[in-house]
Parts: C-alpha cells; sequence; structure tokens
C-alpha cells in the first residue's frame, strides 16, 4: 500500500557530487543530462501511481533541482487525477525558494520536504508524498486489471538464474520479459 520511489538522480545534494564537480573543472550536471534524468524520474513515479492497490507514493531525490523534484511530479499529476501531494511533515522547515526567476512552484511545493545544504548543514534532499485521492480498486476491477494484463503479453517472467551483484559475491533473481 506504501511505495518508495528513490530512482536515480544528480546527486546535486549530496556534497562529495560538488567536490568531485569542483575538482574536474565542472559547474555541475549539464542541462543534457539533466533532462534525461527528469524523463527517467517521470517514468518511474508514473509508473508507480499505476499499482491498483497503492495509497501512499513517496517520491525522493538527493537532487535540490527543481527540474528534478517539483517538475517530475508536476508532469505526472498532470496525468493523474486519483493522486494528491498532502503534507510529508508538516512541522519541516523548508529553506526560502529562490528567486532565480522561474515560475512559481506548485501551490502543492510547500507541502513537500527540501534539505538544502547550507540552510540545514546536511546533505540535501527532497521528499513529495503523494496520496491516492480516489477510491481504492475493488477486488473486481483489480481482478479485471490481471486479466488485461494476460491479455497483453503477461507480466515479467522471473527466470531462476542468479547473478551476483556487481562487485560483491551477493547473489540477485533476474528479471526478464
Amino acid at each position: 500500500e506504501v511505495l518508495i520511489v528513490d530512482p536515480s538522480c544528480s546527486g546535486s545534494g549530496l556534497p562529495e557530487h560538488r567536490l568531485a564537480d569542483i575538482a574536474s573543472g565542472r559547474t555541475g550536471v549539464g542541462a543534457k543530462r539533466l533532462r534525461r534524468l527528469a524523463a527517467f524520474q517521470k517514468k518511474i513515479l508514473a509508473h508507480a501511481l499505476r499499482f491498483p492497490k497503492a495509497r501512499t507514493v513517496v517520491y525522493s531525490t538527493c537532487s535540490t533541482h527543481r527540474t528534478e523534484n517539483e517538475d517530475v511530479v508536476a508532469a505526472v499529476l498532470a496525468e493523474r487525477s486519483d493522486f494528491k501531494v498532502v503534507p510529508a511533515k508538516p512541522s519541516w522547515k523548508n529553506p526560502p525558494a529562490p528567486a532565480d526567476g522561474e515560475s512559481p512552484l506548485p501551490p502543492w511545493a510547500s507541502h513537500c520536504l527540501h534539505c538544502d545544504p547550507a540552510t540545514h548543514r546536511c546533505r540535501g534532499f527532497f521528499l513529495c508524498r503523494l496520496d491516492r485521492s480516489g477510491p481504492m480498486p475493488t477486488e473486481a476491477e483489480l481482478q479485471r486489471l490481471g486479466s488485461k494484463k494476460g491479455k497483453r503479453g503477461g507480466a515479467a517472467k522471473k527466470n531462476k538464474t542468479e547473478t551476483p551483484a556487481e562487485g560483491t559475491s551477493e547473489k540477485r533473481s533476474v528479471v526478464k520479459k
């Protein structure tokens, strides 16, 4: 009923990323990479909201870029009316919004958690809680959804092939379609 979505991001809230950028002469993640990351994040968040039994989806990144945070959530919510942003932690004090000439933040942005390294003296991150605002699907609707999946080619099949996770001796299952 609760899903946590923590997709790959620029890591702009992590001091070690900024130090690596400075050491290599870069000024941060490029605009092209940021757009590609945001497109991927939109796909992942939209996918999570399609789980019929999900009541709450928490979207988080270790990024301080609006492109990866509010803009991703806003784009996905534009396609979904059955979820809404709700206060994640009402007592949290967000840093002041930067006056960077961008369009105003969505009204629900104050419900999200923004951790700014300069303000909060820790790593930066973003967290947004989305709750289903419509009714949960009935068992009959879930079964109907399940039968539709079967007609479209079915779900992914889980093979028993085990492979070591990169850099470890740990094994993990491989899922293939």
